[in-house]
């Protein structure tokens, strides 16, 4: 069962086509999101005189590491790091964007994303997304249809990915149409909560009760976790 959004909360992207590639990611800055892959991406498209902005919204320990790394490829003028910001302000960003770019990879620790909301978000506003071949990703992106995935790690691969969308607005909008298709049919909440109650259905007085005329219980199951697990 997918995590469910009210869509209809996000605007629909609506950036010029014109002028240079703008991008947007979100995410903690930590190791396994890969922004560090996503920066040295830029830094390829940067050397082949690929046009980009990305602002990227997070905090977190990577958070210097990265800023040097900007700097280091000669990328700190078209790399705005935004902190945190609100739900409405990525809101914003989102719907201002062409295309929206999360490089997720497994870390030595093993830890990944798994479901990123993130991406849920973008293709929400119907933006195609660029990401990696990692955990659920590829549930959430039909590459060719939505976005484009490639294999983690691999700068080379994602600048290629990136840059297949510069100055081609047609196929910006044809994925982006694609991928707010496949959140409303997936990730809507209407969709989410229905499939849940199938499950539950069986449960509830043999399963002859119209889980529709019940009043709304809600219950939360949580892990205790620290920063530093």
């Amino acid at each position: 069962l997918y995590n469910g959004l009210h869509l209809e909360e996000f605007m629909d992207a609506s950036p010029a086509e014109e002028g240079p590639l703008r991008i947007v990611s979100v995410g903690r800055l930590v190791r396994f999101k890969g922004f560090d892959v996503l920066l040295r991406a830029l830094g390829i498209l940067h050397q082949q005189s690929v046009p980009f902005s990305l602002h990227l919204v997070g905090e977190g320990p990577e958070a210097e590491a990265l800023a040097d790394l900007a700097k280091e490829l000669k990328i700190e003028a078209e790399v705005h790091f935004l902190g945190l910001r609100s739900q409405d302000e990525i809101r914003a960003l989102l719907a201002g964007a062409n295309l929206f770019a999360l490089a997720c990879r497994v870390d030595e620790k093993g830890a990944s994303d798994i479901l990123p909301t993130v991406i849920t978000e973008a293709m929400a506003s119907g933006l195609p997304v660029v990401s990696t071949r990692v955990a659920g990703v590829p549930e959430m992106i039909v590459d060719g249809e939505t976005g484009r995935l490639v294999e983690p790690d691999d700068p080379e691969s994602f600048a290629a990915a990136l840059a297949g969308f510069s100055g081609n607005a047609e196929m910006r909008d044809r994925m982006g149409r694609g991928s707010r298709r496949r959140a409303e049919s997936i990730f809507h909440i209407d969709v989410t909560i229905a499939e849940l109650a199938e499950k539950l259905r069986p449960h509830v007085d043999g399963g002859s009760t119209d889980l529709a005329t019940l009043d709304p219980q809600i219950l939360y199951l949580a892990d205790p976790w620290t920063p530093n697990d």
